[in-house]
């Protein structure tokens, strides 16, 4: 089956640019920010302030989402935008285009699945803090 990102010459390619000890540590992020946003929505409701309050849990969730997203997708944002690899051996520049190109499509697409789930999760964040 042929990715219709990539030119019909390429094969489809699944890519990662971060090893396991890099992996890690994304992971480690995303769940610090998650316990940094469910923190300040439980200050929000103990401290009785309005429900729209809760709302400043938004960049906690986003980093929530690209530390967990990165970690499960094994594709750092950064890396892809500086052009190399990870495999905790430290930085390899990328030279093959259609690598580049997929490390790219996966790089955005971790950003959107992050976008969403912090939307989605500060929305029920503001929901709680209403009632």
């Amino acid at each position: 089956m042929m990715n219709p990102a990539l030119s019909p010459e390429e094969p489809s390619l699944v890519c990662s640019n971060i090893g396991p000890r890099e992996r890690r540590k994304r992971l480690s992020i995303g769940i610090a920010a998650e316990i940094m946003a469910l923190a300040v929505l439980a200050a929000v409701k103990i401290l009785k302030l309005s429900g729209w309050t809760a709302a400043i849990t938004l960049p906690f969730f986003i980093a929530a989402g690209i530390g967990f997203f990165q970690w499960l997708e094994k594709t750092c944002i950064a890396n892809v935008y500086m052009g190399v690899t990870n495999m905790d051996d430290g930085n390899v520049a990328v030279t093959d285009e259609a690598v580049k190109r997929t490390l790219a499509k996966q790089a955005r697409q971790v950003q959107i699945k992050a976008a969403v789930s912090a939307v989605a999760q500060t929305g029920v964040a503001i929901l709680i803090a209403a009632l």
